[in-house]
């Protein structure tokens, strides 16, 4: 065995054939779409149907060349899921904007104006101070009788 092929401590990786990583992908989201049974996708639930521990250890094969289309295309099929809830008035629940927000990156109007309206806030509170400290100041050091 090469070096660098050896276990360098923790757990052995449960997957070293892609083709046999996309395939248990592939039975994950064919157990979501079961007309029976069917079940909302995500990358929790898949990283449990695929052995794994915690979410975290499904995004870690994300970074290894060898899985990282099948894992991109899994997130993305997730995220196809939510966002065509998010606009569908039969499928929409309120978690989905943060669900998005959360595991896929998106962002919000409503958030990115909320933090600029928190900063104008916070410059326009900052500026009433300072003239306040800046009239107060005035006052303490102006010459006596100038008010006259």
């Amino acid at each position: 065995m090469a070096e660098d092929e050896k276990n360098k401590g923790g757990r052995p990786r449960l997957y070293d054939d892609p083709a046999l990583f996309e395939a248990k992908v592939e039975q994950y989201f064919d157990k979501c779409d079961d007309a029976e049974k069917p079940r909302i996708p995500t990358v929790a639930g898949l990283a449990y149907e695929l052995g794994f521990a915690s979410r975290q250890s499904l995004l870690d094969y994300e970074k290894d060349e060898r899985f990282s289309c099948a894992v991109s295309r899994a997130r993305l099929r997730i995220e196809m899921d939510r966002s065509e809830r998010l606009v569908s008035k039969d499928q929409y629940t309120p978690g989905l904007p943060m669900d998005l927000a959360s595991n896929h990156g998106w962002t919000t109007a409503r958030t990115e104006t909320d933090a600029n309206v928190t900063i104008k806030d916070a410059a326009r509170t900052l500026d009433d101070k300072l003239s306040k400290y800046a009239d107060a100041a005035s006052d303490a050091f102006a010459p006596e009788g100038a008010d006259d």
